[in-house]
């Protein structure tokens, strides 16, 4: 009964309380039905409490003001409901507040029943049942409500004037409840009673059956005889202190319940044991059985074998629903090419004809299905990806592409999603991070100033001014105020070696978050045509989190830099296979948006990190700061050109070997190291990379268009991105039916080499 949902309702009202309107507590109790509410009306404030992080002392506000712009008329019905349930959750709240009797608890407890007119909503699931002619079902309803008004009207009278506080009464409630069961009269003469043999004494059958008479189990097999032996237990209660049953009592009542279940068949009687336990030890048969057996009482012996065995199937066959079961576990046999008996195809064809279509179906379902994904046709494509005769999109949306076709079309064409849920992990920090960055980037373009002409104090003060802008003044709770302080620090962190960077580096910050085809931006898109003639174009919106420009001596030259607070970094073989993009769209985003003809001088990712330093020994600040600067994960990564610009991203490269802004080492005479020299590239490669990174776009667009979608994710060095998909369940990836697309590990000059054989039509794009 414990499951039911009145003493779900019941332990619910507790629950609340004791958590503080934890959001598994109250939806638990409104998921009851037994609130005047609609599912879909709790499953939708239920999503809209996930996404904003409503829980606790926020379910007992007036007011909630939870959602941005745009999003007013949603807030509203929110609001009402939020303001109907609390109708009925503040008495319970304020109520379990204080200590009462149990006589006020039941009282209380009785009423808010009333109230939440749980004796209708029983009469109503009661009818329900009744109609189905499920007895079962109708008389459980009857029975929880009987056994709850039992166990107040019994809390009522033992715990007299005693006061109890809403922890010790939901105990009470708990265990009263957890002790209940149900008591369910057969529905019919044809049936079967399941049931425990001391329960059963006063039940008389056909045939019955005794399970687990196995040496130990049934009739169990009693311990030693405990603190009082059995012969001073007789002398206590001569002198009339009665106490529980010896060792030699309990013997004498397990073999007269033994009895008891012999004797209350009428034709037959049925004893079973097994023959080893689940770790596959062997296990002996009750010395009853042996003994039933000497004195031939036992008529026949069978085993159960522990599969069905070939030529018997029809002693399986007792029922539709049942042997259409079996059914279903035979079809793994003929899906690889076994032979099954004719009688499993006689029931198949039976079912057919007999009404039992959807069982059948159900039971093949099997052998049939597939999550192959047919081709999508193209008036279906054009539907559900174009855009003003163009695919549009991200680049973030085509490296998905290349890590799985389906999981693309799952997200950007079905537009499946899980339900938002507010949190502050990996995903939150980066956002809250970037959106800070951007703050202090444009506060400072607005000045006319530079990361350089940052003060230290400024610094401080400024990262806290981003962080309140970004994140808000209202206030914390302990968790969120450690959070700020951490994340503060993080930006600080990251200020501090910006700031170092744009001291030894001649370029200057132009742009910030510059968008490209997005909104009021007047940075045009990245327009690539499709191939097969089609017509259309693939169009590519995105930001830049950060354009550096050098012009000077040397020339003009750029340096698109995005922040990231993961440890993303990029190679050839990646761009190749599509997996990262992004750089290389940004350079052609800048390419298109530039008057000047403009030079590339480097492409890659800083990262906003504040990591811990490890060190065997007590250093000064100074010290510590430069042992951080040596740490391998704050180092910049990508791409830089292998020129005289180089110098001016880190003027004082000169001065050190390895700079943690341009970590390209370099040997004592100069020239970089082997290990660190594939960052560099030369104009040329650039610019085969960015071809490269037009041709694979205007590929994926056309296998688009093409309603190329498969299940096909890739598999590199052991990484595959099913380990973070969330549509897992829906593709249903399956070692047996699917298989991965192995892609192998290049070096830089492999990757360029296979690149430019694309170009110049001697090789075969790795997607077809």
């Amino acid at each position: 009964m414990i499951s039911h949902p009145l003493a779900e309702f019941l332990q619910g009202l507790f629950h609340v309380y004791r958590t503080f309107f934890d959001h598994d507590a109250v939806f638990r109790l409104l998921k009851t039905d037994f609130a005047p509410f609609t599912r879909e009306e709790v499953d939708r404030l239920e999503n809209y409490c996930l996404e904003y992080g409503i829980q606790g002392a926020a379910w007992l506000r007036d007011v909630w003001t939870y959602g941005g712009e745009g999003d007013e008329e949603r807030r509203a019905v929110m609001q009402d409901l939020h303001r109907r349930v609390l109708e009925y959750l503040r008495p319970i709240y304020d109520f379990c507040k204080l200590s009462h009797t149990g006589q006020e608890w039941s009282e209380f407890l009785f009423q808010t029943m009333q109230d939440w007119r749980i004796p209708e909503q029983l009469k109503h699931w009661y009818d329900e049942a009744e109609d189905r002619g499920d007895v079962q079902e109708s008389a459980s309803h009857v029975q929880i409500y009987k056994h709850a008004i039992q166990l107040l009207e019994e809390c009522a009278s033992v715990t007299g004037t005693e006061e109890l506080n809403a922890e010790e009464m939901g105990l009470i409630i708990e265990e009263g409840l957890s002790e209940v069961t149900y008591s369910l009269v057969p529905p019919s003469l044809d049936h079967v009673t399941i049931t425990t043999i001391d329960r059963s004494y006063m039940t008389d059958a056909k045939e019955v059956y005794v399970l687990g008479l196995n040496e130990g189990v049934f009739p169990r097999k009693m311990g030693d005889e405990g603190i009082l032996r059995d012969q001073e237990r007789t002398a206590l209660a001569k002198v009339g202190v009665q106490l529980a049953a010896g060792a030699l009592g309990q013997m004498f009542n397990e073999n007269f319940l033994f009895y008891l279940a012999c004797t209350r068949a009428s034709q037959g009687l049925h004893l079973s044991y097994v023959t080893s336990d689940e770790e596959g030890s062997k296990m002996e048969p009750s010395l009853v059985v042996r003994r039933l057996q000497q004195y031939g009482y036992v008529k026949t012996i069978e085993e159960a074998p522990l599969s069905m065995p070939e030529g018997r199937e029809q002693d399986y066959l007792w029922r539709p629903s049942q042997s259409l079961g079996l059914f279903s576990s035979r079809m793994s046999a003929l899906m690889k090419g076994d032979p099954i008996s004719s009688t499993w195809w006689s029931l198949y064809n039976w079912g057919l004809e007999m009404g039992y279509r959807g069982e059948v179906f159900f039971a093949t379902r099997g052998m049939f299905d597939s999550n192959t994904v047919p081709r999508i046709e193209q008036s279906i494509v054009r539907g559900l990806l174009l855009r003003s005769d163009a695919l549009t999109g991200s680049v973030t949306r085509l490296e998905r592409y290349h890590r799985c076709p389906y999981s693309f079309y799952a997200q950007y064409a079905l537009r499946l999603a899980p339900r938002k849920v507010k949190s502050f992990g990996a995903p939150e920090i980066g956002t809250f991070l970037h959106d800070t960055l951007r703050y202090l980037g444009e506060y400072l373009l607005e000045q006319g100033r530079q990361w350089r002409d940052l003060t230290e104090e400024e610094q401080e003060s400024l990262c806290r001014e981003a962080a309140d802008a970004v994140m808000g003044t209202e206030e914390r709770d302990a968790y969120e105020a450690q959070l700020y302080t951490r994340l503060t620090s993080t930006l600080s962190a990251t200020v501090a070696r910006l700031v170092d960077w744009s001291k030894k580096s001649e370029f200057s910050t132009t742009e910030i978050e510059q968008s490209f085809g997005m909104g009021t931006s007047n940075w045009r898109p990245v327009r690539i045509p499709l191939g097969k003639n089609y017509g259309e174009s693939i169009v590519l919106r995105g930001q830049i989190d950060r354009v550096d420009e050098y012009r000077g001596p040397l020339g003009h030259y750029a340096a698109v830099i995005d922040y990231k607070s993961g440890g993303t970094t990029v190679r050839a073989d990646e761009i190749y296979y599509g997996l990262k993009l992004q750089l290389m769209t940004y350079l052609l985003a800048l390419e298109k948006n530039t008057q000047d003809r403009i030079g590339t001088a480097a492409a890659l990712y800083t990262y906003v990190r504040n990591p811990q330093v490890k060190l065997s020994e007590v250093v000064n600040h100074r010290r510590a700061e430069e042992e951080k600067a040596t740490i391998q994960e704050l180092k910049n990564s990508g791409y830089f050109v292998d020129g005289d610009v180089l110098q001016s991203l880190d003027v004082t490269r000169a001065y050190q070997s390895n700079s943690p802004y341009v970590p390209i080492v370099l040997k004592k005479d100069g020239t970089p190291d082997s290990r660190t020299s594939k960052s560099l590239k030369t104009m040329e490669q650039f610019g085969l990379m960015k071809e490269y990174t037009k041709q694979i776009i205007s590929n994926s667009g056309t296998q688009m268009m093409d309603g190329e979608f498969p299940i096909s994710p890739y598999q590199k060095d052991k990484r595959r991105p099913c380990e973070y998909c969330e549509f897992q369940a829906l593709c249903r990836f399956d070692g047996t039916r699917n298989r991965y697309r192995y892609i192998k590990t290049m070096t830089e000059e492999e990757a360029l080499e296979k690149m430019e054989a694309l170009q110049t039509g001697g090789a075969t794009y790795e997607m077809d």
